[in-house]
């Protein structure tokens, strides 16, 4: 059984996180307020056909492999804290609060039709989708939080960087986790979209973009 599916409770908890007593802020404040790495500074979950995403977004005039130590740096310790340091009656808490927020009814007919829509745009055409996650929830306890957190932990990174024509400016971090594939400029993307294998939910086939 996986019960955590949709929203994330690796975000819910890490934004979370400065509103305990915990002392040590979360990744995505740590990142922008501390660190001062950016202006903008995003961390949230995405929900695919057959996997699940978390994404953070920087905005940085730094370095780019130097911010991306930083984040690796400040993820590392924010999955330590979970495994190491979460406390029971902190995630319950979190808990009830994830479970709250999919216990509300639509406030109107537009939230209603989003809810229904992410079904049909999917094809998946769950309309129960919702009630699931709730009662999963519900249900789930913190050592299995903790064995989710050690699977995401283990999941390919994927780093998409945009850079300036300006010059960044120097940044102290550790050595950059090593990248095992990169592509650069638009022939590279080319090259990628003709040879890669495309699935979608129902289909293993092989299809050209």
């Amino acid at each position: 059984m996986q019960p955590f599916t949709g929203n994330c409770p690796m975000c819910w908890v890490s934004e979370r996180r400065q509103s305990s007593q915990n002392p040590t802020a979360s990744c995505g404040e740590d990142l922008r307020t501390k660190q001062q790495l950016g202006y903008i500074v995003q961390l949230s979950n995405l929900e695919g056909k057959r996997f699940l995403k978390l994404r953070l977004l920087v905005q940085t005039e730094f370095e780019p492999t130097k911010v991306r130590a930083r984040i690796e740096a400040c993820w590392q310790k924010q999955l330590r804290w979970i495994l190491e340091e979460l406390e029971e009656e902190e995630f319950h808490r979190q808990k009830e609060g994830l479970a709250s927020i999919l216990a509300e009814a639509p406030k109107n007919l537009r939230e209603e039709f989003s809810r229904h829509w992410a079904e049909l745009s999917r094809r998946r055409y769950d309309f129960g989708r919702r009630q699931k996650k709730l009662e999963e929830v519900r249900r789930a306890e913190l050592e299995g939080f903790r064995g989710f957190v050690r699977q995401l932990d283990l999941a390919p990174r994927l780093y998409i960087e945009i850079h300036s024509t300006q010059e960044s400016k120097a940044l102290e971090a550790d050595a950059a986790q090593a990248v095992d594939r990169s592509w650069e400029g638009m022939e590279a993307a080319y090259a990628f979209r003709s040879t890669a294998s495309w699935r979608d939910g129902s289909s293993q086939a092989r299809s050209k973009l």
